[in-house]
């Protein structure tokens, strides 16, 4: 039992971290892309922004989609998928073609995650679902550590096109394969949940989601910011080489590795202490929401031309462990704080707050940068930060009040 539940996992990490890549291979490639098509900074905030919608999308059906397709059929889909339209995405020339196969692109990963929910829940108890849960959250870190200097190396070696379709090709070939494992080894696993519940649909709808969705949108934008224009920041606004913006990608991504695996592994720490009182969630999503907040402070003030590769990598840590370990949370909190046999739909809701964040932080920004800079962008992100703290700061508040009352 045990070795048939690594194996699943793993497929599962896998291929969760090439959907993640195949995502990010647009930014990572970004200003490569822009030199070599002529393209200005607003059109590629429209192109990424495409990608993310169609990524929202889709996502925010994923949670019942999962409920009633089989997971694995729905996450060998995407994968494909996911690897087709990245492929067509290197035939296009121009704008509004970048932004329909961008958009397309984002239809297709949108799947994957809620069908890897639904097969975790399946696979593991609840007293352990939060460490697990954070353990395949490092996916999209792992492919964060690796993407930038793996994109730079095959964009450099074969052009942004050639680079592009080869790792459509992996991705497509690895949903073959991880088709052919899931279905043998959870064949007698996977069923449809039952849909006799006497919950209404409207009982999803409560101040408690409204709070942890409000919090994981607004988390959702710093993360946005930092995945695709951080690099595009430290070059060109504090003319930074492009290795050291690769590597504030990368330190964090590592700093989101472990953010992630430590929330998890706290939530599920502190869930055995207080019997379910996810109030303890609130108080560790605060910390982090300040620790992001302090390290984008940071990065914003006391970082120049002159800043040390070391010094910027400490910030990147910083931001990566707070942004990291909070929407890690905000993923569990959104599962815990929802009627029963409602968790799928709750955990929908909020994806879609996440992904409004993530558009946000696409032609927003970058309009801004086109008619200012990359500094006056990344303000609005540190006030979209300073937001968060007292959103979340709100949801603990409310949360002690809704102890109180009950006792």
């Amino acid at each position: 039992m045990e070795q048939k539940f690594f194996l699943i996992f793993g497929i599962m990490f896998i291929g969760y971290t090439s959907i993640v890549y195949n995502r990010q291979s647009l930014p990572y490639a970004a200003p490569v892309i822009a030199d070599r098509e002529n393209l200005q900074n607003s059109d590629l905030g429209v192109i990424i922004s495409c990608q993310h919608l169609g990524y929202m999308i889709v996502k925010t059906i994923s949670g019942p989609m999962a409920d009633i397709v089989v997971p694995s059929l729905l996450l060998s889909a995407s994968l494909f998928f996911t690897g087709l339209m990245l492929a067509s995405f290197t035939v296009a020339s121009s704008v509004p073609l970048f932004a329909v196969s961008s958009f397309f692109c984002g239809f297709a990963q949108g799947p994957a995650w809620g069908a890897c929910a639904v097969l975790l829940k399946q696979l593991v108890k609840p007293e352990q679902f939060a460490t697990w849960w954070g353990v395949l959250s490092v996916s999209s870190n792992v492919a964060g550590t690796v993407g930038p200097f793996l994109s730079a190396y095959l964009v450099e070696a074969y052009g942004w096109r050639t680079a592009f379709v080869v790792v459509a090709t992996i991705t497509m070939a690895f949903s073959g394969f991880s088709f052919v494992v899931l279905r043998l080894f959870t064949q007698g696993d996977e069923k449809v949940k039952d849909t006799g519940s006497t919950r209404r649909f409207v009982d999803v709808f409560t101040p408690q989601l409204g709070l942890v969705f409000l919090s994981y949108m607004l988390v959702s934008v710093v993360r946005g910011a930092c995945n695709d224009w951080g690099q595009m920041y430290l070059v060109q606004s504090k003319q930074q080489p492009i290795l050291v913006a690769s590597s504030f990608s990368s330190t964090q991504e590592i700093g989101g590795i472990i953010g992630s695996v430590a929330a998890g592994y706290i939530a599920d720490l502190m869930i055995s202490k207080t019997s379910r009182n996810v109030k303890p969630r609130y108080a560790i999503s605060l910390f982090l929401a300040v620790l992001q907040t302090f390290g984008l402070l940071a990065f914003l003030f006391f970082v120049s031309a002159q800043s040390s590769q070391l010094w910027i990598s400490l910030l990147a840590f910083v931001i990566g462990f707070g942004m990291y370990g909070a929407i890690t949370l905000f993923g569990v909190l959104a599962m815990e704080v929802a009627p029963p046999k409602l968790e799928g739909t709750s955990h929908s809701l909020v994806t879609l707050g996440s992904n409004f964040g993530r558009v946000m932080a696409g032609y927003p920004l970058s309009l801004i940068a086109t008619y200012l800079t990359w500094h006056e962008s990344f303000m609005v992100v540190l006030s979209v930060s300073i937001l968060s703290v007292l959103i979340v700061f709100i949801g603990l508040q409310y949360k002690e009040i809704s102890h109180k009352k009950n006792l």
